[in-house]
């Protein structure tokens, strides 16, 4: 088949199926590339996130309690403005509100809260915790059948400072505030420097993939428009410069043949294509004379 067809064709055809291998292949590369590079800054926004959870939380203990431990008579406990794991609570939803992506949990095996309550995956990491004290983050992929797998990152909370207890600790003496709004069943009697809880950020994994998915499409467009492009300007350049020079030697040898000299092999180049011009001229020229010679002895009889 190939055979058969002209040098134009067949250049074209040749320019196709480079254009076949190569897109499949390039994609290919660009979309690991970019799954990587997107996972990559997605755990990086997901430990900005975390650090500044825990800013928050240090900024709760350290100031903003013991502030308005201050201001309020009576050492009321004011709970919007005292509470840690409330005030972390609160930030984590409006955060969602703007970053539906960022999923925020304070996981605890005995929370105040029961929307904190650890379920069996977070029980396992507090339990890793908990055997590990060395250890201060987990980071990994959370896979459970028929659910979207879930990029997390997880670092434990302790019971380091001794005013936790104040609130933690024996139910009888926890701020009255804090007993009428959660009761006493759960988030009491912690264990100064135990795991009492972990601090996850869960992203799930088809965000990167959404990411590497757009970013290669768009690569695809533009390779395409691109090879599009400079065929059109190869395929331009080739024609005139070698396929029409050598169609031309093509047509004017096979006039040649059948006795017509008036046509030339002409090209406009000074690279191979005029050489074999010039051969072919030669050839011409002698095989007109050649034809002029054993005219004459046949007219002369």
């Amino acid at each position: 088949m190939l055979r058969r067809m002209s040098i134009a064709k067949r250049f074209t055809l040749i320019l196709f199926v480079i254009f076949i291998i190569t897109l499949p292949v390039i994609t290919g590369v660009m979309y690991l590339f970019f799954q990587e590079n997107a996972a990559r800054e997605i755990a990086d926004k997901a430990l900005l996130t975390m650090n500044s959870m825990e800013s928050v939380r240090k900024y709760v203990g350290k100031e903003l309690r013991p502030s308005i431990k201050k201001e309020l008579p009576d050492k009321k406990f004011h709970l919007e403005g005292m509470s840690g794991f409330y005030i972390l609570r609160k930030v984590a939803q409006n955060l969602t509100e703007v970053q539906p992506n960022y999923l925020y949990k304070q996981a605890s095996s005995n929370p105040l809260a029961p929307e904190n309550r650890a379920d069996f995956f977070e029980a396992k990491l507090l339990g890793l915790f908990s055997q590990n004290p060395n250890v201060k983050e987990y980071t990994g992929f959370r896979e459970e059948e028929g659910k979207e797998p879930l990029y997390y990152i997880a670092r434990a909370v302790r019971v380091d400072r001794a005013e936790c207890m104040t609130c933690h600790g024996d139910p009888a003496i926890a701020p009255p505030e804090q007993v009428e709004k959660y009761g006493t069943t759960l988030g009491y009697n912690y264990v100064m420097d135990s795991v009492v809880g972990a601090n996850i950020i869960y992203v799930p994994a088809s965000v990167p993939i959404a990411i590497a998915t757009r970013s290669t499409i768009m690569v695809a467009i533009v390779f395409t428009a691109l090879f599009f492009v400079l065929f059109f300007i190869i395929n331009t350049l080739i024609r005139r410069s070698i396929i029409q020079p050598i169609e031309n030697f093509a047509k004017v040898a096979d006039q040649v043949s059948k006795g017509q000299f008036d046509n030339k092999f002409e090209v406009k180049t000074e690279d191979e294509l005029k050489t074999l011009a010039d051969s072919f001229t030669r050839l011409k020229t002698s095989f007109e004379m050649l034809m002029k010679m054993v005219k004459k002895p046949a007219e002369k009889k």
